[in-house]
C-alpha cells in the first residue's frame, strides 16, 4: 500500500525460535490474569469459510505464537493464560479459494478483546471488522485514521500513484505537500503519546522510529525511561530493540565500520573494505525500489556523485530489494550508475542488520580508514557535508 510506503517506514525486529500455542474455546466466565481473551463473532456470508475454524496467529516474529480454533455459530472465544508479550496479530480464514481470508489485524495485549466481523456477502475479500477492548489497539487505530484523513485531505494516494509522470516542479511541490502531511502526523502522534510517555504504544512508536531520529544518547536515554517505568520486564521487543541500540552504539561515527561481502547486480562478490580503501570518501546508501522516499532522493545523489566522484566520493547502493528484476530495473530507471550490491533478502539484509538499518533511506559515510565518519546525513545536509568534506 504505497500511503503506508509514504507516511511510515517499516520496521522488523526478527528472532529465529517460534512459540507455538495450543488453547481451547473456554467459557465467557473466563477470568482475566495475566494473559488475554479474544472473543470473535462472526455474522454476515459465513459460508464464504471453507473451514469450520479460525486462526490467531502473531505478526512479529519476536514472539510468535498461532492459535486455531472451531467457529460454533459464528463465534470462537481465544484464551492464553499468561500473555506472550504484546504485539501485533492476525485474525484470520479459510476462503473458498483455499487463500487466507484475512478477518482483522490488531495489538494485543493483556485485556478481553472483541473483534465482531461481518463477511461480506458479495465479495469475499472484503471483511468489515470493529476491535474493542485494547487499549494499545485503540490508539493505534486513531492515529491510522488520522495519517487516513491527512492523505485523503491531502489527495496523497492519487498523487503518489501519477508521481513517476510528473515534471520537475510538480515533484518539488509534492514534496512540500508530503512534509506538511508528516508534520500534522507527528504532532497528532506525540500528543497520544504525551497521554502516557512511558505506554506500550510510546514503546511501539519509539522503537519503530528511533533508528532516524535522535542521537544515541537520546535514544539510549529514553529507552532507560520505559526501563525505568517497570513494564517491560517481560517484554521481548524492548529486550530485542536494547540490543539493536547496542548495536548502533557500535557503528556511530568515530567507529571502525563493519566488513561486509555482497553480490553486485552481475552476481560477483564484493567486499566492502576493498573499496573504502581506494577512495577518499565511501557512502553506503541503503535504498529500494519500492521505497517512494529513495527513488525521490536518488536524482540528488546522482547529481552529487557527478559532481564529486572526480573528488574521492564513491557511493555503494545497498539494495533491500527482494526481487531482482524489480532492482535491476529502477537502477536502470533512476541512472544509478555506481556499484549497486544485494542479497535480494529485503529487511533480512545482511549488510543492513549489520549496521542496524530498520528504515530507508539511510546512509552511512566511511573514510579511507574504514572509520565511521557520519551517519544518516538527509539529501539537505549530505552536499555541505560532501563540499566540507572533499574540499
Amino acid at each position: 500500500m504505497k500511503m503506508k510506503k509514504i507516511l511510515a517506514s517499516a520496521t522488523f525486529i526478527f528472532l529465529s525460535a517460534a512459540l507455538m500455542i495450543s488453547c481451547s474455546n473456554k467459557k465467557q466466565e473466563y477470568e482475566l490474569g495475566t494473559g488475554f481473551v479474544v472473543d470473535v463473532n462472526l455474522e454476515g456470508n459465513l459460508e464464504l469459510l471453507s473451514k469450520d475454524s479460525l486462526f490467531l496467529r502473531s505478526t512479529m516474529p519476536d514472539a510468535r505464537f498461532e492459535m486455531a480454533l472451531p467457529i460454533e455459530k459464528g463465534r470462537a472465544v481465544f484464551t492464553c493464560d499468561t500473555m506472550i508479550t504484546p504485539q501485533d496479530v492476525t485474525l484470520y480464514g479459510t476462503g473458498n479459494d483455499g487463500k487466507k481470508l484475512h478477518i482483522s489485524r490488531f495489538f494485543l495485549e493483556n485485556c478481553h478483546a472483541s473483534v465482531n466481523a461481518v463477511l461480506d456477502e458479495q465479495y469475499a475479500s472484503k471483511v468489515r471488522a470493529e476491535v474493542k477492548g485494547c487499549p494499545t489497539h485503540d490508539m493505534f487505530r486513531k492515529l491510522f485514521e488520522h495519517r487516513l484523513a491527512i492523505a485523503q485531505e491531502f489527495r496523497l494516494d492519487s498523487l503518489s500513484r501519477a508521481y513517476d509522470k510528473m515534471g520537475i516542479i510538480s515533484k518539488e511541490n509534492f514534496r512540500h505537500l508530503l512534509d506538511s502531511a508528516r508534520t500534522l502526523s507527528d504532532e497528532y502522534e506525540r500528543s497520544l503519546i504525551a497521554q502516557d510517555p512511558v505506554s506500550i504504544f510510546a514503546f511501539e512508536r519509539f522503537a519503530s522510529s528511533f533508528i532516524s531520529k535522535g542521537s544515541i544518547e537520546e535514544n539510549l536515554a529514553r529507552y532507560q525511561q520505559f526501563a525505568g517505568s517497570g513494564k517491560f520486564n517481560d517484554n521481548m521487543r524492548f529486550k530485542i530493540v536494547g540490543k539493536m541500540l547496542e548495536t548502533l552504539k557500535i557503528t556511530q561515527p568515530g567507529c571502525k565500520a563493519i566488513d561486509f561481502t555482497l553480490n553486485d547486480i552481475a552476481g560477483k562478490s564484493v567486499t566492502i573494505s576493498d573499496i573504502y580503501k581506494s577512495n577518499r570518501l565511501t557512502m553506503l546508501d541503503f535504498w529500494a525500489s519500492w521505497c517512494l522516499d529513495c527513488r525521490k532522493e536518488n536524482p540528488g545523489i546522482v547529481a552529487m556523485h557527478r559532481y564529486y566522484a572526480s573528488k574521492g566520493l564513491a557511493i555503494v547502493g545497498i539494495s533491500l530489494d527482494n526481487e531482482y528484476t524489480e532492482w535491476k530495473q529502477a537502477v536502470q530507471d533512476d541512472k544509478l550508475d555506481w556499484l549497486q550490491l544485494s542479497d535480494l533478502q529485503g529487511w533480512k539484509n545482511a549488510a543492513a542488520e549489520m549496521y542496524c538499518i530498520k528504515e530507508i533511506p539511510q546512509n552511512i559515510l566511511i573514510d579511507s580508514t574504514g572509520v565511521i565518519v557520519a551517519r544518516n546525513i538527509g539529501t539537505d545536509g549530505l552536499e555541505e557535508f560532501l563540499k566540507e568534506y572533499l574540499h
